[in-house]
């Protein structure tokens, strides 16, 4: 499995009918996020199959400094749900956000039970001195200021 980084703009709509249901329901919401650098589109791939795709978004000060970063899309394939693709992908946008010097990953509401409400961690914050860790994020503070 390989994850790579798109930007919304090069995302194509595509032909009706011609994507499994959770992924056309991912598509949908990922034309509303803003385009780079405002956002990251990170698709999970085995071969040419969609195994998994996040959506985040970035929210930068003038001074080219991150202030926030907003899980807004998670969608795993069903038939690999359970799998680590999740977790995989959320992994790789903590490690965006802590690049650029931001410490957390935040879930848009309704993303706290992603999975079905299976999952045993959920979004939450890195500190590198102590590995990663997932708390969940209180409902109060799942939106950026």
């Amino acid at each position: 499995m390989l994850i790579h980084q798109i930007v919304r703009s090069k995302l194509v709509s595509p032909a009706p009918g011609s994507l499994d249901s959770w992924l056309a329901t991912a598509y949908d919401r990922l034309f509303e996020l803003p385009d780079f650098p405002m956002s990251r589109i990170l698709v999970a791939v085995d071969g040419a199959r969609t195994l998994g795709i996040l959506g985040l978004e970035l929210k930068w000060v003038a001074d080219a400094r991150l202030i926030c970063a907003t899980v807004r899309v998670l969608a795993v394939d069903p038939a690999h749900d359970g799998g680590g693709i999740g977790s995989r992908l959320i992994r790789f946008a903590e490690g965006i956000a802590h690049i650029n010097g931001y410490g957390l990953l935040h879930g848009a509401p309704g993303l706290e039970r992603w999975g079905s409400g299976r999952r045993q961690g959920s979004l939450g914050c890195i500190e590198p001195r102590i590995g990663c860790f997932r708390n969940i994020t209180p409902r109060l503070q799942m939106s950026c200021p």
